[in-house]
């Protein structure tokens, strides 16, 4: 989401194969085990399918998205920013986590989201 001119501006992005743990913020109280609300989502970024509408788009990490001049073919996630969708209902992204491990691109990502 960017702001122009004082006016919101939304760009919805659709990411398709991905894994949601929507139980992953469990807390323990004395009534027995109560979800937190918070939603794990984990992306793999080589089967990584992101569409507006009938345009791919590409992901881009916040610095680097920042950079772009023209914004229309990639997306990025920053916490305390952007929102996730899942079943119908918002999550606000918390934090975004690039998992490499073997080489300096992304293969996974690793994102927390909350209600």
């Amino acid at each position: 989401m960017a702001e122009l001119d004082g006016v919101a501006k939304y760009q919805t992005t659709t990411v398709n194969h991905v894994c949601v743990d929507a139980s992953y913020g469990m807390k323990q109280l004395q009534k027995g085990i109560q979800p937190t609300g918070d939603l794990l989502v984990i992306v793999d970024m080589n089967d990584l399918v992101a569409f507006e509408g009938a345009k791919k788009r590409i992901y881009k990490e916040p610095r680097e998205f920042e950079k772009l001049e023209n914004t229309e073919s990639h997306f990025t996630l920053r916490p305390d920013v952007d929102l996730i969708v899942y079943k119908g209902h918002e999550y606000t992204v918390n934090s975004v986590v690039e998992v490499n491990p073997v080489n300096n691109e992304p293969d996974f990502l690793e994102i927390i989201a909350n209600a």
